[in-house]
């Protein structure tokens, strides 16, 4: 871990932090003080006790991954968890050097996942239309060091606040996500830019929501359309 590395700090299994590793800087919990300095020069993954509590309290230093991220992040919205972006990623087929266009940037979580699969020489065109959200999103993606692959965009795609649309030369894009409460107003604009016969996914809490965004993408042209639920069942089984 050097100076100004991301670190992942678990907790313990309900709970992750992050902070980013600065001498003199110290990082405060319910398990005690721990010092940045005692952090700098140890490998990830190693077991970090408090200087006060008698050295009873201690955390482990991860590094980041997305997933690890998405657990311990700021959350500015509500966001997609692991299991249905892993199933996003999937389904999209996204693959290493492809150019991507997401809406809305939000917590950046599943922003994370894509950059992951896309890199080392892909792209990511993330939208927002919060302005305050989208200049967060893009401080972290560089403290995070991912914004050679990452561009965020203050926009609204929907049209509503603006001109809407990607901004994106027609068919120039690999797949696209949409995150959105009206995601059928921008189904449209994502038929634009979307090369022919590449994927997108639309993602809704409700089933309102996947309906007028059906109809709007059959308008647009896209066939092949799939409503999914992904529900993740845990075992604990004991010896």
């Amino acid at each position: 871990i050097s100076v100004g590395n991301l670190v992942v700090i678990f907790e313990n299994f309900d709970s992750s932090n992050f902070c980013y590793a600065e001498k003199g800087k110290i990082f405060n919990n319910r398990n005690g003080h721990f010092h940045h300095d005692d952090f700098i020069g140890k490998p990830y993954g190693c077991k970090i006790r408090s200087r006060n509590n008698r050295g009873w309290g201690f955390v482990y230093l991860l590094k980041p991954t997305p997933e690890l991220w998405s657990q311990s992040l700021n959350h500015r919205t509500q966001i997609i968890h692991f299991l249905d972006a892993s199933m996003i990623v999937f389904y999209l087929n996204i693959r290493p050097n492809m150019v991507i266009c997401e809406s809305g940037t939000g917590s950046g979580a599943l922003s994370h996942c894509i950059m992951r699969s896309i890199a080392p020489k892909g792209m990511l065109h993330t939208y927002e239309f919060n302005q305050q959200r989208a200049e967060t999103a893009k401080l972290e993606f560089a403290n995070n060091g991912v914004s050679h692959i990452s561009e965020v965009h203050h926009k609204d795609v929907c049209g509503k606040h603006g001109p809407g649309g990607f901004d994106r030369p027609q068919s120039s894009v690999d797949a696209i996500v949409l995150d959105l409460p009206e995601p059928w107003s921008a189904v449209p604009y994502a038929a634009h830019c979307i090369k022919p016969n590449s994927r997108i996914v639309s993602y809704s809490p409700c089933v309102e929501q996947a309906q007028k965004t059906i109809i709007a993408m059959k308008t647009s042209g896209f066939h092949s359309i799939k409503t999914m639920e992904f529900r993740l069942k845990e075992n604990y089984v004991d010896e």
